[in-house]
């Protein structure tokens, strides 16, 4: 009985040997069935993080070619304004240079036709004075020569 007791003793170990390697052997698998899932998620999520960070500088890429494309346009209206004006700018002075030049002109020609109207004048006035000479020199001479240069002059009025 006694044999048979420990050989009962002998296959409860056994048996309960055999257990704890079967529940750790599953608890095993059940462990690395764990740890596989959570690597597997910790994978697929890595893979989000860098697919969504690398999507990062292909939409700021994106952002930063629309932004140049956008301060290009900008420009090229700021260059066309800068030309209508200066262009705008030019007319006016051309009409202003214009206008000077109208009123120079309207000026020379009213100093010029004074300068003649004086000159005429001034002309006058010498041949009033060479008359004058002529008729004192004359004067001593008979009377029918004074009267013939006399009346070939124009009276003075000076």
């Amino acid at each position: 009985m006694n044999v048979r007791l420990t050989s009962l003793k002998r296959d409860k170990e056994d048996f309960e040997d055999e257990l704890d390697e079967t529940i750790e052997t599953h608890l095993m698998d059940n462990t690395m069935l764990v740890e596989g899932i959570l690597f597997e998620l910790g994978h697929e999520y890595q893979l989000r993080v860098e697919e969504h960070i690398g999507n990062k500088p292909f939409a700021f890429k994106a952002d930063l070619a629309k932004e140049n494309e956008r301060t290009a346009l900008s420009l090229i209206r700021v260059e066309k304004y800068i030309d209508t004006k200066s262009e705008m700018y030019r007319r006016i002075d051309e009409e202003y240079q214009h206008t000077i030049a109208e009123a120079f002109e309207a000026e020379r020609k009213a100093i010029t036709e004074a300068a003649e109207v004086s000159f005429t004048k001034i002309i006058e006035a010498i041949q009033c004075k060479d008359d004058t000479n002529v008729k004192i020199l004359s004067k001593g001479r008979d009377e029918e020569g004074q009267t013939k240069e006399s009346g070939s002059h124009a009276p003075c009025l000076v």
